[in-house]
């Protein structure tokens, strides 16, 4: 009797198939190391590597790599990372991969609201390599205690590091070398032993040089902006995406004499370097300058004539005309607020048209601002 009840129990449990776990690897390297000195990291491969052998080993089956270059961990908006959220929600994996958890994040926080509540809530197996950690196996409390001190040692780790390259980057800046991610339009790289230097950028040099000077001669930015576009020459997006100095026939983007404005002006082309501008957290006297960083295209005397030639063209196209009366006094708010918008009034000539035009704005907190015409 208890053959038969045992040899029952066998046919059983080999009639239940094993769970097939979906896999998806997913990968991380923030930045690459770029003095001239040093390879090229593997980084990236050595992960890749090395999840594929446990993977195998372990009978897992890799549905997906995603990998996120250049991205710091302290951050949750990568797209590789929002990809893999994705395609867990819609069931295309169930298993997520890494080699250690610094890999998925540096953020204490959110690191432990993904391993304790979104994981198990959607049923995802997940597997930290050198961490020995499988959610298959469960989480005593032995190993989450282990697994949230590694969590806030990474935390900890990125906001030390973070203090020790943002020093590094002012010092670099306070040297004259550049510390941005690209190089402005008409410049390259020039990497040295000590930092970054700006090069003149032989393809675009021809075209800038055009530029500057055909406002020198008191041309209008509308008139250069129309001469670039009948050139069909590359707007500076797509001459990094490209590498082309000319527009593909697909590319439909074109200069604009906002942009255009905006480009000349900025002191790079005079051979200055202002940087740290981005961080919108710092004040003007934060930034870091640099005179004679590099090359410059045109000299600070000749930029400030054009300046004045733009002003002068600018101020005589003012219209003397006296603003209407607001008619919409008291009818015009924006969403969630009691106040009404400001009315503000612009004034627009052309050759072929001169005329004010008034519009209506404000800000609420949270979105973008409104704007009515």
């Amino acid at each position: 009797m208890a053959r038969t009840k045992n040899r029952y129990r066998k046919q059983t449990s080999e009639e239940i198939p094993c769970q097939t776990y979906r896999t998806g690897i997913y990968i991380r390297l923030s930045k690459e190391r770029t003095e001239i000195w040093r390879n090229k990291s593997q980084s990236l491969e050595t992960q890749e590597s090395l999840a594929r052998a446990f993977a195998k080993e372990k009978g897992l089956v890799v549905t997906k790599c995603y990998i996120d270059y250049e991205y710091s961990g302290t951050t949750f908006n990568r797209p590789a990372y929002q990809d893999m959220m994705d395609d867990l929600k819609k069931g295309i994996i169930n298993c997520i991969l890494i080699r250690d958890l610094s890999r998925l994040g540096r953020n204490y926080i959110e690191m432990g609201r993904l391993i304790d509540k979104v994981f198990p809530f959607m049923g995802v197996r997940f597997i930290s390599i050198n961490d020995n950690l499988d959610t298959l196996n469960g989480l005593g409390d032995k190993k989450s205690f282990e697994v949230e001190i590694k969590n806030l040692v990474n935390d900890l780790y990125s906001k030390d590091i973070s203090k020790k390259v943002i020093a590094y980057n002012i010092h670099q800046a306070s040297q004259g070398y550049f510390i941005g991610s690209f190089p402005p339009y008409g410049y390259k790289l020039d990497k040295q032993e000590k930092g970054v230097k700006l090069g003149i950028d032989p393809i675009v040099q021809p075209v800038l040089k055009t530029v500057f000077e055909k406002l020198t001669v008191g041309q209008s930015i509308i008139a250069v902006t129309k001469y670039l576009n009948e050139e069909r020459l590359a707007v500076p997006t797509a001459y990094r995406e490209t590498g082309r100095l000319t527009r593909l026939d697909s590319d439909t983007r074109e200069w604009k004499s906002a942009n255009l404005l905006r480009l000349i002006k900025s002191p790079v082309y005079q051979g200055q370097l202002v940087q740290r501008k981005n961080n919108k957290s710092l004040a003007q006297k934060d930034y870091v300058h640099f005179e004679h960083a590099h090359e410059a295209y045109i000299s600070s005397e000749d930029f400030e004539r054009i300046k004045a030639k733009i002003s002068d063209r600018k101020n005589s196209k003012k219209s003397a005309a006296p603003r209407t009366p607001n008619r919409y006094n008291g009818l015009v708010y924006a969403k969630t607020k009691s106040t009404q918008m400001i009315r503000k009034c612009r004034h627009f000539s052309n050759n072929k048209s001169n005329y004010d035009y008034y519009y209506f704005t404000d800000y609420v907190y949270g979105t973008i601002p409104s704007e009515r015409q």
